[in-house]
C-alpha cells in the first residue's frame, strides 16, 4: 500500500508541474506579444514623427503623383548613361524581373510628364525575348537600358562559370543593339536567392565592369544619393530629408 501510495503522489506532483510549465508558456507567450505591439506601435510613432512620409502605391495616378511631387522639390529627371554633375536629379530606375506588364504604366506617365528613365533587362528570364523590340524602341525613345544579372546564383556560386555567363549575356545584348551603361545584380527566387549575394561578382570582379565600360547600380551609383525601392513593400514612400541625387527603383511586376 505505501509503494502504490508513493506513485499515486508521484504521478500528482509530475500534473502540476505540466501544468505550470504550461502556465508559464502561456504567460511568457502573451508577455511577448504585449512587448512586441508596444514596440511596433512606438517605433511607428518615433519614425512618423521624424520623418513626415509621402507613401505611393501603384496605379497611373500614383506614379503621376509620385514624379509631380518630385518636380515640386525641385528636382529634374535623369538616365544612368549621364554622368551626375550635381543639382537635384532623381533617377527613375525599372526592373523587369518577373513580368514586363508595368511598362505601358511607367511608359504612358513619363511620355506625359516629359521624363526618361532606366530599365534594367534579364536576358535569361523566360519572357525576354518577346520584349526585345519594346526594349530597343524604349532605348531609341531615350531610356537607358541596363544588364540585371543573377549569374553567380544561377552558376550555383561557381565565380568561374558566373563570370563566363557575365560577359556572354553582355556580348548577347550588345550584338541585339543595346548600349549598355549600368548593372543591377538580381537574386533568381528559382535559383539560390537569398543563399547567394549575386553581387559578389562586382567585388571579386571588378574588371569585368572596366572593361565592358559599366557602372554598378549599388557600388558607384547608390553612394552619396537616397535610393528608394518598391521591392518590400509593393510602394514609394518618400522621406523629408531627400539628398540632392535620389534613385528610384520601381519594379514593372507591381504595377
Amino acid at each position: 500500500m505505501k509503494q502504490h501510495s508513493t506513485e499515486t503522489k508521484t504521478i500528482v506532483v509530475y500534473k502540476n508541474r505540466s501544468k505550470l510549465n504550461r502556465s508559464l508558456v502561456l504567460i511568457l507567450f502573451f508577455i511577448g506579444v504585449l512587448l512586441g505591439s508596444f514596440l511596433v506601435v512606438t517605433f511607428q510613432q518615433v519614425n512618423a514623427g521624424k520623418l513626415s512620409l509621402s507613401s505611393y502605391t501603384f496605379s497611373k495616378s500614383s506614379y503621376a503623383s509620385l514624379i509631380d511631387s518630385l518636380k515640386s522639390k525641385g528636382y529634374s529627371f535623369g538616365t544612368l548613361d549621364q554622368n551626375y554633375t550635381g543639382g537635384k536629379v532623381v533617377y527613375m530606375v525599372h526592373c523587369a524581373d518577373y513580368t514586363f506588364k508595368g511598362e505601358k504604366t511607367f511608359t504612358e506617365v513619363e511620355t506625359n510628364e516629359g521624363v526618361k528613365s532606366t530599365y534594367f533587362i534579364r536576358p535569361d528570364s523566360t519572357f525576354f525575348p518577346q520584349t526585345i523590340k519594346t526594349f530597343l524602341a524604349l532605348q531609341t525613345a531615350g531610356c537607358a537600358i541596363g544588364y540585371e544579372y543573377d549569374c553567380l546564383n544561377r552558376a550555383d556560386n561557381n565565380m568561374t562559370l558566373a563570370v563566363l555567363m557575365f560577359q556572354a549575356q553582355i556580348n548577347y545584348l550588345k550584338n541585339l543593339g543595346f548600349n549598355l551603361c549600368a548593372t543591377d545584380g538580381h537574386g533568381d527566387m528559382e535559383y539560390n536567392a537569398g543563399k547567394i549575394d549575386s553581387t559578389q561578382i562586382y567585388y571579386e570582379h571588378p574588371e569585368l565592369w572596366k572593361q565592358n565600360n559599366l557602372v554598378s547600380l549599388f557600388g558607384d551609383l547608390t553612394v552619396n544619393a537616397s535610393y528608394l525601392s518598391d521591392g518590400s513593400f509593393h510602394k514609394i514612400v518618400l522621406p523629408s530629408n531627400l539628398m540632392d541625387k535620389v534613385i528610384i527603383e520601381c519594379h514593372t511586376d507591381w504595377y
